[in-house]
């Protein structure tokens, strides 16, 4: 405990870090137990920490901050008194502890960051608005720390809101990606089963024209000839020559192509073998057909079965 010298009048006892407080200076006189004699308090090894900040004043006038230079210290000058303006003692006037204080400092409301904040998360974007507005109307009534308490409020929240939206946009752009590529590989691999599907298929319908091409001419019915087994990459074509005695080529033309496909298809899946050409050409993405030519006159007759009615066929039957 320390006692000291004001206008020639020994006060205190105050504890040491209370002294500045009370309006003592480095040059003013101060006395403990254990001391021989009064002494300056800049010249007291246990005081110097004390006094070692610059003399340069702060003057709070009705609330405002100003730098006046008074008796060679750092004075506030409040209604209550005079209060010594170091960094933790300003705070008690309504400041930040760096020389600023009342309405002279105006908390920041972070406006930038709460816009970010709205648009990169809104439900926490709306809290740091809320915040943000809060430092205008505390600071306008007066409410100096609540200013600067909404002032730090705005921003944590509006940080919070700019870093989940961050993470969350990454979050949904990693996961879009994932099915992405998920999907690129699904497609990927039902392009390849259906290649190697196609190419059993036509594997097999190849055999099928080689080995009948092997043993043409073959005769199928009376007056039917088989000649010819023809396959390339859109069709299958089984080319038969008739004999016109017994078939009319030009009525055959002007028939009802529908009736003649459909009977074509009910003959061919009644026959396991038959049903079996069917198949492999559903498979292979080839259609099926019968080219009829006169025997005498050369006229033609192309009755073709489309891939999509055998897939149909086969399927209701």
């Amino acid at each position: 405990m320390y006692y000291y010298l004001e206008n020639n009048q020994q006060k205190g006892p105050v504890p040491a870090e209370a002294l500045r407080a009370n309006g003592v200076t480095g040059e003013t006189l101060v006395w403990t137990a254990g001391m021989l004699q009064w002494a300056k308090a800049k010249d007291v090894p246990d005081l110097s920490k004390y006094f070692t900040e610059p003399d340069i004043p702060l003057d709070l006038v009705n609330g405002s901050v100003e730098e006046t230079l008074s008796q060679g210290k750092w004075v506030a000058d409040t209604d209550g008194g005079m209060i010594l303006g170091t960094a933790d003692e300003m705070k008690l006037a309504g400041g930040d502890g760096k020389g600023q204080a009342g309405e002279g400092y105006r908390p920041g409301s972070h406006w930038v960051l709460t816009v970010l904040s709205l648009l990169c998360f809104f439900p926490l974007g709306i809290v740091a608005l809320v915040y943000a507005l809060r430092v205008g109307r505390e600071y306008a009534q007066g409410r100096w720390q609540l200013a600067e308490r909404a002032s730090l409020l705005a921003r944590r929240w509006a940080v919070a809101a700019i870093v989940v939206g961050v993470l969350a946009s990454v979050t949904v752009v990693g996961y879009w990606v994932y099915q992405e590529v998920k999907k690129e590989q699904r497609e990927e691999m039902e392009r390849a089963e259906r290649r190697r599907v196609i190419d059993e298929a036509y594997g097999k319908l190849t055999d099928y024209a080689q080995h009948h091409n092997k043993e043409c001419p073959v005769e199928l019915d009376e007056g039917l000839l088989l000649t010819e087994v023809k396959l390339n990459a859109s069709s299958l074509v089984l080319r038969i020559v008739c004999d016109e005695r017994q078939f009319d080529i030009d009525a055959m033309n002007n028939s009802d192509f529908d009736a003649w496909r459909l009977r074509i298809l009910a003959s061919l899946c009644e026959d396991q073998g038959g049903r079996e050409i069917m198949e492999w050409c559903k498979d292979a993405d080839v259609s099926f057909g019968y080219l009829y030519k006169g025997n005498y006159s050369g006229d033609e007759c192309l009755i073709k079965i489309p891939v999509r009615e055998i897939r149909r066929y086969l399927r209701q039957h």
